[in-house]
């Protein structure tokens, strides 16, 4: 907004001549950027810039420098000068990779409200490369429709920059959540190219617009990407992925009314890319997806003929920073199962339901690996997940249960079998445990 009262920024130049005096320079950072975001506001960016570059220096420490780097930023961007934008988000983005271990480690009450005054950052900063990709596609493919010869996919720097920031924040984000009770150890760059018979699929939600890039294999262990925006707002996408999955949950669905929507879907976000596919002989596709496209189940995607599991090999990942590349010896695999064959009871009014095929899943999973071990209900506790994890080395931990994702780790668990003692009046409780500290030393 531009209507700031003339007493907001009084109150603001006084704030820095008292921080002055007293030698407080934290005081006089915020002071500083704060009066300059005014002038942001106000549309006086070359006023908000001085103000704010003097900030940066004034900043005592870099738990509050980043802010002043990602103000700068935007008041740049905003001014149309994209590379210097560029530069200063990227300067707030390496703060915060320097800071972010500090934030995990301290305690939950001092962690950051990631999503109001971080995860804007690495959006904005992607935003900013992957419009730039956009603009150097549409004119490599000018110069092709004037018969200039130019390399594909010439967007790939930008994109690359645009994937590895976008890959900061998902690995961030899973530390925000996870705080100090587990520790990541991401690769140094992400696996772009898993193999030659291998597409990665990138979505990024970016405010109202969705952007999916595509990081097809090349010659000596080489990749090329583009970017192509989706058609419709994010929140078009979001109203169709929900009813998506509403209609796939309907086991009544005779008339197979979600096909429809699988078909809007593949439309989306796989038909664009369909022709490159196909000449590229891809084999596996790779899914890294962003928001509400991470509960799309891509293998019920369908082009009016076929689905898309049908057609190829799917795979998802959170980060492919923090995937090992290297491949699986498939004659050692083994799957440690756990199982919750029987109802749960949760903290006295939680129930919930028995999980009757659980047995016959992991059944096949060890008659497909017979080295795997199937445990259940009451053998389905902490103490020997942790056992069989430190004992045993089982590439693969599969785990059927019912559980609860909440916004934080404190507000999530999954239901073992394992029945907590009994108070006086009390009838037996299923366990609810945070399963992440079970995997804390693997």
């Amino acid at each position: 907004t531009t209507d700031v009262p003339l007493s907001a920024v009084t109150l603001l130049e006084q704030a820095i001549v008292i921080a002055q005096q007293i030698g407080d320079s934290q005081s006089e950072a915020f002071a500083l950027g704060r009066l300059g975001h005014v002038y942001e506001c106000r549309q006086n960016y070359e006023q908000a810039l001085t103000l704010t570059q003097q900030a940066q220096f004034a900043a005592a420490n870099y738990d509050s420098r980043y802010l002043w780097e990602w103000q700068t930023g935007r008041i740049l961007q905003l001014q149309q000068k994209t590379g210097a934008a560029i530069a200063a988000y990227d300067l707030a983005v390496k703060t915060l990779q320097t800071i972010r271990g500090d934030l995990a480690n301290a305690s939950r009450d001092f962690q950051f409200d990631f999503r109001d005054t971080v995860e804007p950052v690495y959006r904005e900063l992607t935003a900013l490369y992957l419009e730039q990709a956009t603009k150097r596609q549409t004119q490599t493919q000018r110069e092709k429709d004037l018969g200039e010869m130019k390399p594909e996919f010439a967007a790939a720097k930008p994109i690359a920059s645009a994937l590895e920031t976008i890959d900061r924040l998902r690995v961030a984000e899973l530390q925000n959540y996870l705080g100090e009770d587990c520790t990541l150890e991401a690769n140094a760059t992400p696996v772009t190219v898993v193999d030659q018979k291998t597409a990665v699929f990138s979505s990024i939600m970016l405010g109202d617009r969705v952007a999916v890039v595509l990081t097809l294999p090349a010659p000596n262990h080489q990749f090329r990407s583009q970017v192509q925006w989706l058609p419709v707002s994010a929140q078009t996408v979001r109203t169709t992925v929900n009813q998506l999955r509403r209609q796939l949950e309907t086991r009544s669905d005779l008339a197979n009314t979600y096909q429809a929507a699988s078909r809007q879907m593949y439309d989306w976000l796989i038909d664009p890319f369909a022709h490159d596919l196909q000449a590229a002989q891809i084999e596996t596709l790779v899914f890294v997806q962003d928001g509400i496209l991470r509960s799309l189940p891509m293998a019920a995607l369908y082009d009016g003929k076929q689905f898309l599991m049908e057609q190829y090999a799917i795979a998802s990942t959170l980060s492919l920073t923090l995937v090992d590349p290297s491949r699986i010896d498939r004659r050692s695999l083994r799957v440690l199962g756990f199982g919750l064959t029987q109802p749960s009871v949760v903290e006295g009014p939680t129930f919930f339901p028995p999980l009757s095929y659980v047995k016959a899943e992991i059944d096949s999973i060890q008659a497909a690996l017979p080295d795997s071990k199937g445990l259940f209900d009451e053998a389905f506790n902490l103490d020997r997940l942790q056992q069989e994890l430190t004992q045993n080395g089982y590439p693969i931990v599969h785990l059927a249960t019912h559980g609860k994702f909440g916004m934080d780790a404190r507000d999530t668990f999954l239901v073992t079998g394992g029945k907590r003692e009994k108070g006086k009046g009390e009838s037996a409780n299923n366990e609810r445990s945070v399963m992440n500290k079970a995997f804390d030393s693997q």
